[in-house]
């Protein structure tokens, strides 16, 4: 949201209308660094990665209920910051979310545990939710949203998080991670393969 705009944007000089996107300029200058964690720590304790994510839960749920005075011209305002999803990525929202279904339950050569879903927000994979169905008449279609992913034996910071009552929303799909670095790479990777065998004499 601190972003310069895009490329486009500049050179058709709309940049003074509003706030634009933050595709141009340094990451360090359009994001908002909360911590800085090395791997090392929260992998010989879990933990300590959950004690730094509920530091900032309550940071943020501070702003939601007291909010921030800030100066608009000659005017303070206190502004009011609400959380409404998280986007990123995949397996670590699923490791701080302490989700019990997720893609991480799907291996290689299938299911890594018999019955183990791999949707946060739907049972595809639990029993009789085949989760390769595509069609219509899906089976996990009509489960979505009716069991909550979380494992009652762990506890996750975000769960603090002022939020609505089904907190499996607060998870949402990244069109990046999942298309641009997930699917669709899969995709465009096969296809040349498949391109390259068809048509050796012209790649």
């Amino acid at each position: 949201v601190l972003g310069r705009g895009t490329l486009i944007q500049q050179k058709e000089g709309e940049c003074e209308k509003g706030m634009g996107l933050n595709f141009q300029g340094s990451s360090y200058r359009t994001r908002f660094l909360l911590s800085v964690l090395a791997r090392r720590h929260y992998k010989v304790d879990p933990y300590v990665l959950d004690d730094m994510v509920l530091e900032i839960v309550r940071d943020l749920n501070e702003l939601f209920t007291k909010g921030v005075s800030v100066l608009c011209g000659d005017q303070k305002i206190c502004l009011k910051v609400c959380i409404v999803a998280f986007k990123g990525d995949w397996p670590m929202l699923s490791r701080l979310g302490h989700l019990s279904r997720s893609f991480t339950r799907l291996g290689k050569g299938g299911l890594q545990a018999e019955g183990a879903g791999i949707c946060h927000l739907c049972r595809a994979g639990c029993p009789g939710v085949p989760y390769h169905e595509f069609g219509v008449n899906a089976r996990w279609r009509n489960t979505c949203l009716d069991s909550p992913p979380f494992d009652n034996k762990s506890y996750s910071p975000l769960w603090e998080l002022y939020q609505r009552p089904q907190k499996e929303l607060l998870y949402q799909y990244d069109p990046f991670h999942v298309c641009h670095k997930g699917i669709y790479a899969e995709l465009a990777g096969s296809a040349l393969v498949a391109l390259r065998i068809c048509l050796p004499m012209f790649v």
